[in-house]
């Protein structure tokens, strides 16, 4: 997927392309209303032609002073023995809930900056649940290592759990309009939209290692 930073209104702004004959774009606008919906603190989308090309923009969350990490980055500098960095290591069984959760823990990470919270929302471990529940109303099948951050305060190490981002690979995106049709109106079971939100298809390690 093709991107492109630019400055835009005075600030800094990405570009994402989207794949051909992809929903990709629109995936991500309805995803970025529904976490606003419930209160979630996440990337904002629009939907944008660039060079020709369908995709979507989106402000930089990173405030001036942060450096933005990644969650492989960040698991890695925790564990000596994790997987390093590359998509062959997207699926690694050591991504577990678990260890995320000891990251933001053991890095006494904070609430994503400039983000109200809800009454009884205190740790960034709870924050991070709820990008979870989102991505299983979404549909959300990419929630891989590199698909969540931190953010980290060069002046004084303080750490903060970044906006819930990259929401493409939800609703349905990568079917044809034709398949969706046919799953909403379909009266086999095997080929119904409730078979298709229950397909063990996210990024993630094994469910059994994610509990």
């Amino acid at each position: 997927m093709a991107s492109l930073r630019f400055p835009r209104d005075g600030g800094r702004w990405l570009f994402k392309a989207t794949r051909p004959n992809q929903g990709e774009d629109w995936a991500e606008v309805l995803s970025a209303e529904l976490a606003e919906a419930v209160g979630l603190p996440h990337a904002d989308y629009q939907l944008a032609i660039w060079g020709g090309e369908r995709g979507v923009v989106t402000p930089t969350f990173q405030p001036d002073g942060f450096d933005l990490v990644h969650g492989n980055e960040l698991l890695q500098r925790l564990d000596p023995t994790y997987p390093q960095e590359g998509m062959r290591y997207i699926r690694t069984p050591k991504h577990t809930l678990r260890a995320v959760s000891g990251a933001l823990e053991s890095t006494q990470a904070g609430l994503p900056t400039g983000w109200t919270r809800p009454r009884g929302i205190v740790r960034a471990a709870e924050v991070f649940a709820g990008y979870l529940l989102l991505d299983t109303w979404i549909g959300n099948t990419d929630r891989h290592h590199e698909n969540w951050a931190v953010l980290l305060n060069r002046f004084d190490a303080a750490v903060h759990l970044a906006p819930t981002f990259d929401h493409a690979a939800s609703l349905g995106s990568h079917e044809t309009d034709e398949a969706r049709d046919r799953r909403l109106t379909t009266r086999d079971k095997v080929s119904s939209v409730e078979a298709y939100v229950r397909r063990p298809k996210a990024r993630s390690g094994p469910l059994p290692q994610l509990c």
